[in-house]
């Protein structure tokens, strides 16, 4: 749950049903119509060596022995750095009728203005089944605050009808 120093956060997305192995962006729907879910470090804040959390948490269901690929990318579409990886397979991911899998994983980031770098580590869980913490892919060539923007993203390992994932929060805070 987010808390007093969360800057920006999206909650209860729509489920997406995603019957394809590719890397699909999570979307948020605005007027009735999809778009991407995107979340910016505002302007105002300070983030000269101060660290940032990026959160993603939902559930999700797949097909008999689905794997799950969650991804957090730096910028706006699929094109973005992959910054975080988070991998889960097997009974993790059940099927619709077992009621699906909790999952949250994040990342935490610290952004240096002068060398235009974003490092940091990321982690979570899935059915109580956790990431092992690892660094991050470094975000580098960044000029500006304006250029910390993040998507997530999800991809099974199969095409399977059942595969669907819903997304309570996705958020950004100072920590």
């Amino acid at each position: 749950m987010s808390n007093a120093n969360t800057s920006q956060a999206l909650y209860g997305l729509t489920a997406q049903t995603i019957n394809a192995s590719t890397e699909t962006l999570l979307t948020q729907v605005v007027n009735g119509t999809a778009t991407t879910a995107i979340l910016s470090v505002p302007a105002n804040w300070n983030y000269n060596a101060r660290s940032f959390r990026v959160r993603l948490i939902g559930t999700a269901t797949g097909g008999t022995s689905a794997t799950l690929i969650l991804k957090l990318r730096l910028g706006t579409t699929i094109s973005g750095t992959n910054i975080a990886s988070y991998t889960v397979s097997g009974a993790a991911i059940p099927t619709p009728t077992l009621g699906g899998s909790n999952f949250s994983v994040w990342a935490e980031f610290t952004y240096d203005p002068t060398s235009g770098q974003l490092n940091g580590t990321f982690g979570g869980q899935t059915a109580n089944t956790p990431t092992t913490s690892a660094a991050i892919t470094q975000g580098t060539g960044i000029t500006s605050v304006a250029g910390l923007q993040f998507v997530a993203s999800a991809t099974f390992g199969a095409a399977v009808a059942t595969n669907s994932i819903t997304v309570s929060e996705f958020s950004i805070e100072q920590v």
